[in-house]
């Protein structure tokens, strides 16, 4: 990153070719390969002075990483961390080419200043300062505004010497044209060798003031690119204001605080270094990062230490209340498996990061408190609690009723073991696999009623068997004793020479022939053959019947 002590030249050739601009963007480090810049060098034939000087600013900016966590450097994060955000680079956006169409805003901690041209060349392009400037050029004429085009479009090739020209002429048709400004400015500070400052300050101050009425976060680029040109210029007080302005204008842009920041460290206003430092810190956590290895916040390092300790104090107490409500959540409560391993390395990590001390690490545990928390909210405890509450009662109410209404051993022993694998479920998992229990609670509760009714129903046809056979077994003995009385009757009458059916006198012709029954009931005997075959001795009703009709009286 640039200080005011070394050459702008310089400093904007070790980045000036296109292909280590790309590169630089995909590492980000504040010792850029020197080997690929000196090749880019010697390949444009730059003289072997300018090769040695340029060797000279590399290996003072490769040396900064070698003492990252001495100073405030070890209240950020550990030399390890520290090493691999420079190593990585300041943020992820850098990496990522289509976020520098999105302007200094998206870049944040990625932004440096040798880049700063080639951000607004590309946020040119943008619909949103494409519709401001459609707006801002509706008045004009045609001719102004192809002279707007063209200087532009030469803008845009390279060409700057025409396309200065050009943006000038633009001016003075169209003053308010806050874009016009700002290309101006960064051709005087990018591409002018010498670059000339004090241009390039009013330029950045005119783009700032017209652009306020239309766009705060344009307005602010304006002043803060002034602040910058101040810084450059040694003229602190001014460098300070315009950073002022800028984060007043658009508090959300985090390169303006950090610029203000490193404005107010220079000029040793350390009151101000630390209030503006947070905001840009808040936002991005790698400006930390970015003031250990920038020497001007070196003027100022009290106050960079009393707000890093404070803000590592804060994230640390969050971080710590919140993993102790996490566990006053969680207490009491049975955890399904995944998540209870989840949420307890969780806090592991967490108590282990907070234990380091670090900005970084304290933050870095805030993260993951989040996401524990993320982890219980889903689990939605209370609920849960008495999800499983109702679907225990239910497993005891249908255990009880499957203990008293089946009498089949086996089924009811396979019944209570699917109730005991789904207790085990029910008291281990989360609210889904709790809702997946009360269907299979239901189909086996289901499965109870029908088992239930099926064994009513043997037992109703088994009350009605015994009742039949119990009167099967009545109307047996009833019968069984009228044949007793008839035979006895019967061997009665035979003895006094009567009918041993009916009890008639046997006429004398019977008794010369050995009958033992009249000739009526030799009629019967012949018509209903014996009473055994045609009257079932259980059926009392048809004995009596037969019986009335045989014998009248029964003495």
């Amino acid at each position: 990153m640039y200080q005011r002590d070394q050459d702008w030249g310089n400093y904007l050739a070790l980045r000036e070719s296109t292909d280590h601009i790309v590169a630089a963007l995909e590492r980000r480090t504040p010792q850029l390969i020197f080997q690929d810049v000196v090749n880019s060098i010697v390949a444009a034939n730059r003289h072997e002075e300018q090769i040695q000087s340029l060797q000279s600013v590399a290996e003072n900016q490769r040396g900064m990483s070698f003492q990252l966590d001495q100073g405030f450097g070890k209240l950020i994060a550990t030399q390890q961390v520290l090493g691999q955000v420079v190593q990585n680079g300041f943020g992820a956006t850098a990496r990522q080419m289509d976020k520098l169409g999105a302007g200094v805003q998206a870049l944040q901690a990625s932004f440096d200043w040798w880049m700063g041209q080639m951000v607004w060349k590309l946020e040119t392009q943008s619909d949103t300062l494409k519709g401001i400037l459609d707006a801002l050029q509706a008045p004009l004429d045609a001719q102004a505004k192809e002279l707007r085009r063209r200087a532009e479009f030469a803008y845009q090739q390279g060409w700057y010497e025409e396309s200065l020209n050009d943006f000038l002429e633009s001016e003075r048709k169209n003053y308010q044209d806050f874009s016009i400004h700002f290309s101006i400015g960064n051709i005087h500070l990018y591409q002018q060798q010498p670059p000339n400052l004090p241009a390039a300050r009013d330029y950045y101050l005119k783009a700032g003031k017209y652009a306020t009425p239309k766009s705060a976060y344009h307005a602010a680029l304006g002043y803060m690119y002034a602040g910058f040109v101040g810084y450059m210029l040694r003229d602190d007080a001014a460098a300070v204001e315009n950073g002022r302005r800028a984060v007043t204008l658009d508090p959300t842009l985090a390169e303006a605080w950090y610029n203000l920041a490193k404005f107010a460290a220079a000029a040793g206003k350390g009151e101000i270094v630390a209030s503006a430092l947070e905001q840009a810190v808040t936002r991005d956590r790698n400006y930390a990062v970015k003031a250990r290895v920038d020497p001007d916040f070196a003027r100022a390092e009290t106050a960079v230490q009393t707000l890093l300790q404070r803000l590592t104090a804060n994230a640390r107490r969050k971080a710590e209340d919140g993993m102790q409500a996490i566990r006053a959540r969680i207490e009491g409560h049975t955890l399904p498996a995944p998540q209870r391993g989840q949420i307890e390395s969780s806090l592991a990590q967490m108590a282990s990061l907070c234990n380091q001390g670090t900005l970084f690490a304290c933050q870095d545990a805030l993260a993951q408190l989040a996401n524990v928390q993320r982890i219980v909210d889903a689990l939605r405890l209370d609920e849960l609690a008495a999800a499983r509450s109702k679907l225990l009662a239910e497993v005891n109410r249908l255990a009880g009723q499957a203990q008293n209404a089946v009498s089949d051993l086996d089924w009811r022993n396979r019944f209570t073991d699917e109730l005991n694998q789904l207790t085990g479920t029910i008291r281990s998992g989360d609210l889904n696999e709790c809702a997946k229990a009360q269907t299979a609670l239901s189909a086996l509760g289901k499965q109870l009623t029908e088992k239930v009714a099926a064994d009513r129903q043997r037992a109703e046809k088994l009350r009605e068997y015994h009742e039949l056979n119990k009167k099967y077994i009545e109307v047996s003995q009833k019968a069984q004793e009228l044949k007793q009385a008839v035979i006895a009757q019967s061997v009665e009458w035979g003895r006094r020479g009567r009918c041993v059916d009916c009890g008639e006198p046997l006429s004398l012709v019977d008794k010369a022939r050995g009958l033992s029954k009249c000739g009526d009931c030799r009629y019967l005997d012949d018509k209903y053959k014996t009473l055994g075959d045609h009257m079932g001795l259980h059926d009392l009703a048809a004995w009596n019947e037969l019986i009335s009709q045989r014998i009248p009286k029964v003495e």
